[in-house]
């Protein structure tokens, strides 16, 4: 097992900021040159430099899937007085030879010049780096999410603490880059870690697993379970029966009984250590990771010398974790034991009740120094004079450079932070409030499910299993003659379906309302008469509808596609993409009332779309009367084109005039006068705006 982390310095060296003007590796500011090539903030340097001649920084940086490698060597420079936290600052003479470097990541890696880039290194021989082991592949983390510079740090510590048998270590280090064409560059501050990998578990003829939801586009898995994990194979990435049959039986023993008592957990437990499954849960669950068990950075590994039990871990991939690092109590920071989902350990939350005890103890500990427990660990990570305070004056030099060099956006959407101790407070904050509440909710653990009912007139039609925290899928009522479907609501409340989150056991009952007082329909109206889908995303969704009048009853809608051949659509509106070509997707209600438009899908393996380039409104000025409805239309320009990346929508600058929906585009007149509706097209992700106008004239 590695050597625990040690005491950080107390303070960090400090000095002055690293100066550069912009070059092509894509810094923000303008400086005068000084010497980049020696440490500047009292942590490690790393100097990259590349080989040119054939492959250039920028070719590395524009790859969308890392395949472009540069060359060249790598030299890492130890200021004077810095000591490594894993107590060795033992490194290679001179400059070390790079067999490459190129990107890495999912969601951190931005392809173009104006981001900061993560990296993924690998050296011709193998380097023990800062005691950390010896290996070729290293990774330069950007932690380009992170206003603290310090949480995937957290992360590897809280591993380390929790004993498992590896955890991938890193330490805080500023990068610069030097091209033999395009000349020096700062990167800023980074960590340099390890690599999940078997070499480094330490563990012979192990074999490693990822294990996954797939949310993203990774590949095919060698298999999928019957519950939906995709299971890839990592070092080696070959087909394996004996993976595949151990996953899967495990899988029926979890998944199977409704009840897990003490004979079956004890032989889950001889297939699958519960400890590191407890523990490697409450790291994911605690930090509230985005992308647990919902990318292949989800490991576990079955060990041979331990009749191939399977083992959770290594930890890896934090950099969405911690994402709500508000001050106060708020509701995301406070968000239950239900963020991250993983069927085997909800399962196991709420069928087995020693699993629950498991956890309780995981959480508070053995009291042991070797076993802190993950409620004592983060006191100690946060408490004033703790590993966060060491942590932030070690890196403070750096992070402000860094600051000068970078944006760093906030992942609530707020504006970025100019302070380095408001950054790190906030994440404290985080933790304190997370930590506080779990400790005043540690009997919910078993909280995973709640049974959510729904009946007509006294009759239960039907029951679900509803996560806690989740929504309900609903269902479509029974008809009942001389009636029509109004809605589900809750029974006790009155609230409407598709409004209530479950926390408790609900039943909904059906609302019906007489045909004869029914409001019926008299238009309905779609957002786009036309739109585009890429073949190769599967599904598409935008039907965004208008029904007219507002409180018109349409309980049945049909949606009908004119070539299945291209694509199916379901009554929800959701279109299963099939092949190239142009379908036409109705939208009809029950009354026969139906509204259309083409669905132009195109391979996006041979077509390349494009944005829009402007708005225009086809209806031109409207004329409306109180109460009359119409829509705006628009066109998307230039006229003939294939388009992606887009969405409308509508804003009124007069008030009370007119009632406008953003989505379709509807206008109601309410009162005499004239009003302005201006057309918003954004286009690649929000960054290009176009707008267009119409004039809305109300009379009596």
């Amino acid at each position: 097992m590695k050597k625990k982390f040690t005491a950080l310095l107390a303070t960090a060296a400090l000095s002055i900021p690293l100066l550069l003007s912009l070059n092509a590796c894509g810094t923000k500011d303008n400086h005068a040159e000084t010497d980049l090539t020696q440490p500047q903030h009292g942590i490690p340097l790393v100097i990259i430099r590349i080989d040119e001649s054939d492959t250039s920084i920028a070719d590395m940086n524009n790859s969308e899937d890392h395949s472009v490698r540069c060359t060249g060597t790598v030299e890492i420079k130890v200021p004077e007085g810095y000591v490594s936290e894993y107590g060795d600052n033992a490194l290679p003479e001179g400059e070390i030879t790079l067999n490459y470097i190129r990107g890495r990541g999912n969601y951190t890696w931005n392809p173009g010049p104006d981001a900061k880039k993560p990296y993924k290194i690998k050296f011709e021989e193998k380097q023990n780096l800062f005691g950390m082991g010896a290996d070729k592949e290293w990774a330069l983390l950007a932690n380009t999410e992170d206003a603290s510079l310090m949480k995937n740090r957290i992360v590897s510590l809280a591993g380390e603490q929790l004993g498992f048998r590896y955890t991938p270590q890193m330490i805080p280090v500023d990068v610069v880059m030097i091209g033999s064409e395009s000349g020096m560059a700062e990167l800023g501050s980074y960590c340099l870690s390890e690599l999940v990998s078997l070499k480094r578990l330490g563990v012979t003829d192990a074999k490693m697993i990822a294990m996954y939801y797939e949310i993203q586009n990774l590949g095919e898995p060698f298999f999928t379970t019957g519950s939906g994990l995709e299971i890839k194979y990592d070092d080696p990435e070959e087909e394996n029966e004996q993976v595949r049959d151990y996953v899967n039986a495990l899988e029926t023993m979890i998944g199977e009984p409704d009840h897990i008592d003490e004979e079956t957990h004890t032989e889950i437990a001889a297939k699958m250590d519960m400890k590191t499954a407890a523990d490697y849960w409450w790291v994911q669950e605690f930090f509230c990771n985005g992308d647990a068990f919902a990318t292949d950075s989800t490991y576990m590994y079955l060990d041979p010398d331990d009749s191939w039990k399977l083992y959770w871990g290594p930890l890896w991939d934090f950099d969405l974790s911690m994402t709500d690092v508000s001050d106060g109590e708020e509701e995301n920071t406070l968000a239950g034991f239900n963020n991250t989902a993983m069927l085997w350990i909800d399962q196991l939350r709420y069928k087995d009740p020693l699993f629950c005890e498991l956890l309780k103890e995981r959480w508070n500990g053995s009291g042991d120094a070797d076993d802190p427990g993950m409620n004592r660990l983060l006191t100690d990570i946060t408490k004033e004079g703790g590993w966060m305070d060491r942590a932030k004056e070690q890196l403070r030099s750096s992070w402000e450079r860094n600051h000068e060099l970078w944006t760093v956006p906030d992942p609530e959407g707020n504006e970025e932070e100019t302070d380095y101790d408001t950054a790190v407070e906030k994440v404290r904050t985080w933790i304190e409030n997370r930590r506080r509440w779990i400790n005043d909710h540690l009997d919910e653990l078993g909280n995973v499910y709640h049974t959510v009912s729904y009946t007509a007139d006294g009759n239960t039609v039907r029951t679900e299993l509803v996560r806690d925290g989740g929504w309900p899928d609903g269902m479509d009522a029974p008809e009942k003659e001389g009636f029509l479907f109004v809605r589900w609501q809750t029974k006790d409340t009155g609230e409407e379906l598709g409004t209530v989150k479950i926390t408790k056991d609900t039943e909904f009952e059906a609302v019906y309302i007489s045909e004869d007082e029914a409001v019926k329909p008299e238009a309905v109206y779609l957002a786009y008469s036309e739109d585009w889908a890429a073949l190769g995303d599967g599904e598409y969704w935008r039907n965004y509808e208008t029904v007219i009048p507002e409180d018109a009853i349409s309980p049945k809608k049909t949606w009908t596609s004119s070539d299945e051949s291209v694509a199916t659509v379901n009554d929800y509106g959701t279109v299963t993409l099939l092949s190239e070509g142009d379908t036409v997707l109705t939208l009809t209600l029950y009354n026969g009332l139906s509204a259309s438009f083409t669905l132009h899908v195109y391979d996006d393996n041979s077509i390349s779309p494009q944005l829009p380039e402007g708005v225009a409104v086809k209806s031109g000025n409207l004329t409306l009367k109180i109460g009359q409805t119409e829509q705006i239309g628009f066109s998307l320009l230039p006229a003939s084109g294939i388009f992606h990346d887009y969405y409308i929508d509508y804003e009124s600058e007069t008030d009370g005039i007119i009632k406008i929906d953003t989505n379709t585009g509807t206008v109601t007149g309410l009162k005499p006068g004239t009003a302005d509706v201006i057309l918003h097209l954004f286009t690649d992700s929000g960054k290009n705006e176009y707008t267009d106008r119409c004039t809305i004239t109300v009379t009596e």
